[in-house]
């Protein structure tokens, strides 16, 4: 077994990868149809496997990470728009200490999150997390319900 070094030649052509998936991401999340080479990659970067996890990763990183691994490699395109969002928005995620699921939801009405946003962005998100069935489960991975 091959152990890989951080910032190795495959840790770049994940990123590298994952960003060309997030422009198509994009298309589709406009309507636009996916690309036939667009599945084998998606196909390949699942089979890769993520990069291991920043030591130092952030609340609002790890958000994006397990969004994405559970949205997994052919997303629909609500959840293509979501985590384009997600990503677009960044560290002004609103993940603060004391944050649950149903508080990182309802800031997306309260506050202003989006720099320079006129196009209402926060009630898209806020939208789409209604419906998206996977947020709940990244919801239990982020805020863990304490058993008592």
């Amino acid at each position: 077994m091959t152990i890989k070094p951080k910032g190795s030649a495959l840790a770049a052509l994940y990123s590298a990868s994952n960003a060309a998936l997030d422009e198509v991401d994009q298309l589709r999340a406009d309507g636009f149809p996916q690309p036939l080479w667009a599945e084998s990659m998606r196909t390949a970067i699942g089979e890769m496997g993520a990069p291991d996890v920043a030591e130092n990763e952030q609340p609002w990183q790890k958000l994006i990470r397990v969004y994405a691994e559970e949205i997994g490699p052919t997303p629909e395109p609500e959840q293509a728009l979501l985590l384009k969002l997600f990503k677009e928005a960044g560290e002004n995620l609103p993940i603060w200490p004391g944050t649950c699921h149903e508080v990182f939801h309802s800031q997306f009405r309260k506050i202003d999150i989006f720099e320079n946003s006129v196009d209402g962005k926060e009630a898209i998100v806020w939208f789409l997390l209604h419906l998206d069935d996977c947020f709940p489960r990244v919801a239990a991975k982020m805020w863990p319900i304490e058993n008592n």
